[in-house]
């Protein structure tokens, strides 16, 4: 599955319903099968049911009569049965048996899709149906990619800035997300690194978990503590292992920093190598440049590095940012006075 669309329905729900529910799009000519679920409710009468069930949680007036997705298929990768059973199971995870829908693959085109139309207001306790950020990117991405991995298809790839409503929101906020920790021992991890090997063996002393070579399509890592993998190219752009090989090449060809603009004189850190020349000509005092600028590089990277802090480890850094939750959390309790 490659692509999902969710079209929210103010006018004409019948409308919407009976194109869905077309034979001329959804009729498989070789079987003679016609490709159509109805759930909660009977294919022949849906819409009238969908009415009633407004009617009797007194909802009949509110703007948003019902919502329609299209759920496409990558060309050549399921069959028109598939793609309908793959597509029913999608619609009952994602309205998890509290609305009226139907489900029809129409195979009228060149790509194999479903529409599903679903009622706004759940038949069960009458609440309206959740259209947020979060619905998407949460739910129906999510759902959709889920089943899509269990039955080995391809998954809607991230696009932009595309990520998980919770670190959305966090970022929002300005809070620590799992993925921004990642991010900060990735980076630590390739400060350090020469070779993606050696990239990947400083992940590994920091206890992070690796799922990667041939037969793994996407490289993943797992930190310490976690019970699921992320995949590096999910941590945003930068982080393909594509884009790490290329950092690594520059640290490789780019031996020192950009020169300062302003400064007129190479600085070395205290206690390491220095080294002071001047033009007999002039007076002043050189750059350095070639193969003079190279050595003391050398030299800079072999002298006896400084004692610094060590990392704090991303379990620590985990709880952490999980006291900080459990502190917003009480903060609400004490705030509405919340005892049970």
């Amino acid at each position: 599955m490659d692509y999902d669309k969710i079209i929210v329905v103010r006018a004409r729900l019948d409308n919407r319903i009976r194109y869905a529910l077309n034979e001329t799009k959804t009729l498989h000519l070789e079987n003679g099968q016609v490709l159509q679920t109805a759930i909660n409710c009977q294919l022949n009468t849906a819409y009238r049911e969908m009415q009633e069930t407004k009617r009797r949680w007194d909802k009949e007036t509110r703007p948003v009569q019902g919502y329609h997705i299209i759920h496409s298929f990558s060309p050549g990768e399921v069959t028109p049965e598939q793609a309908h059973w793959l597509s029913v199971e999608f619609a009952e995870r994602l309205l998890q048996g509290r609305f009226e829908a139907v489900v029809a693959i129409h195979i009228d085109h060149g790509h194999i899709h479903a529409h599903i139309v679903f009622n706004s207001v759940s038949c069960t306790d009458g609440k309206m149906f959740r259209d947020d950020f979060k619905a998407y990117y949460g739910d129906i991405r999510g759902i959709s990619n889920e089943i899509s991995w269990e039955n080995d298809l391809s998954v809607i790839e991230p696009i932009g800035s595309g990520k998980p409503y919770a670190e959305w929101n966090a970022e929002k906020n300005g809070k620590p997300t799992v993925r921004g920790l990642i991010r900060q021992d990735v980076d630590a991890a390739l400060a350090e690194a020469f070779t993606l090997q050696s990239f990947y063996d400083a992940l590994q002393k920091r206890e992070y978990a690796i799922k990667r070579g041939a037969n793994v399509k996407h490289t993943a890592v797992k930190p310490p503590g976690s019970d699921r993998f992320v995949r590096l190219d999910s941590l945003g752009d930068g982080y393909t292992e594509a884009n790490i090989r290329e950092r690594l090449n520059k640290s490789r060809t780019q031996p020192t920093a950009p020169e300062p603009q302003a400064a007129t004189s190479l600085y070395i850190p205290k206690g390491r190598y220095k080294v002071k020349c001047r033009s007999p000509a002039y007076g002043k005092k050189q750059k350095l440049s070639g193969m003079r600028r190279l050595y003391l590089h050398y030299l800079y990277l072999l002298s006896p590095p400084r004692s610094r802090r060590l990392p704090v480890p991303f379990p620590v850094r985990a709880e952490v940012r999980k006291l900080d939750q459990s502190k917003r959390q009480f903060s609400l309790l004490q705030k509405y006075s919340i005892n049970s």
